[in-house]
């Protein structure tokens, strides 16, 4: 992040998550700057925090989050652009098909019409 923030510091900024799957741990790593949400739906619903702040203009003190993961569960990473509450009430929903298909179903869903959206999704199949 810090070498992100750096690059982008004559730009207008961005809001930025990552994600990192630790298959050997059954876990994801999570750091995130901005408007920019991730959930992961395992056992049950967990959120990676982002902090305020923005790539490029004001890079926060960052903490990378452990979320579990493992087969049959599903990361999501996705901008302001779409409804956090209508991706959480399709929590079933966002467990079948492909993560291509997940992705494109949150996007068309989910995603508000007066903003810019984006959508990454990684699926552990079993």
């Amino acid at each position: 992040m810090q070498v992100l923030h750096e690059q982008a510091l004559t730009t207008v900024g961005a809001s930025v998550g990552i994600m990192r799957l630790m298959a050997n741990s059954n876990s994801l790593e999570y750091i995130g700057v901005g408007n920019v949400n991730c959930l992961v739906f395992a056992d049950k619903r967990y959120r990676g925090l982002s902090k305020d702040g923005l790539i490029g203009q004001r890079l926060p003190t960052l903490r990378v989050q452990h979320l579990p993961f493992y087969p049959g569960s599903v990361a999501m990473l996705f901008s302001d652009g779409i409804s956090q509450t209508g991706v959480v009430s399709d929590k079933f929903q966002t467990r079948l098909g492909s993560a291509k298909n997940i992705a494109q179903q949150i996007l068309s869903r989910h995603g508000k019409i007066h903003d810019d959206a984006s959508c990454v999704v990684m699926k552990w199949n079993q």
